[in-house]
C-alpha cells in the first residue's frame, strides 16, 4: 500500500536565521532598494545603472545581477511606506530561481522604521517561504525546490535589541509560513 504524505511542507523545513554577515554558503543575496535614497555598494551598480536596466525600486520589483563568481545578486524594490514587505521576500525567492541557500540583507533604516524590526523580519520571511511553497501530492510535474536556508543579514548583533527583535520576527515568520503551507 502506498502512503501519500498530505503535509509535504513538513518534509523540508527551511532553516531561518539572522546574522551580521552574509554566509559563505549563500547562493543568492538580496539587497533591498527603495525608489529613492542610497544604493548598497555591494550591488556594484549605482541608481542610474539600475534605472537603465528598468529598475525603479517599486514594490516587489526584482533585478538579478549576473556575477562572474560567488553568490547571485538580486536587487529588490522596496516600494513606498506601508507597502507589504511579504512581496519583497517573495520577489527575492522567485528571482533566485532554483537556488536554495539564500541571504537577504535588511537595511538598518528598514528595521528601525515604523514597523519595527520584528514585523519587518516576520513579513520578509513569511513572503519568502510561501513564494516557493507547492503542494506536489497530486501533481505530475516535479515540485519546486524549497528554500533550504534563509538568512536575514543585518548590521545588528543578535544580542542587541534590534537583533533579538529580528530573530524573534524571523522565527514567527517561519512558523506562520509553515502553518499556512
Amino acid at each position: 500500500m502506498n502512503t501519500i504524505n498530505v503535509t509535504p511542507s513538513l518534509d523540508n523545513p527551511a532553516a531561518v536565521s539572522v546574522a551580521t554577515e552574509i554566509p559563505a554558503t549563500a547562493e543568492a543575496v538580496g539587497f533591498v532598494v527603495g525608489p529613492a535614497g542610497p544604493v548598497p555598494t555591494e550591488i556594484g551598480l549605482d541608481r542610474a545603472a539600475l534605472e537603465r536596466h528598468g529598475f525603479t525600486g517599486a514594490l516587489g520589483q526584482a533585478l538579478t545581477v549576473p556575477v562572474a563568481s560567488g553568490a547571485t545578486t538580486v536587487v529588490l524594490g522596496l516600494g513606498g511606506d506601508g507597502d507589504d514587505l511579504r512581496l519583497v521576500g517573495a520577489a527575492f525567492v522567485r528571482a533566485a530561481g532554483k537556488l536554495t541557500d539564500l541571504a537577504l540583507v535588511v537595511p538598518a533604516e528598514l528595521a528601525a522604521g515604523q514597523l519595527g524590526a520584528a514585523l519587518v523580519a516576520e513579513a520578509l520571511v513569511e513572503g519568502a517561504l510561501l513564494a516557493r511553497y507547492s503542494y506536489p501530492v497530486l501533481k505530475a510535474e516535479s515540485p519546486r525546490e524549497p528554500v533550504r536556508s534563509l538568512t536575514l543579514v543585518t548590521g545588528e548583533s543578535a544580542s542587541s535589541d534590534a537583533g533579538s527583535a529580528l530573530t524573534a520576527g524571523a522565527e514567527r515568520g517561519r512558523v506562520l509560513a509553515g502553518a499556512t503551507a
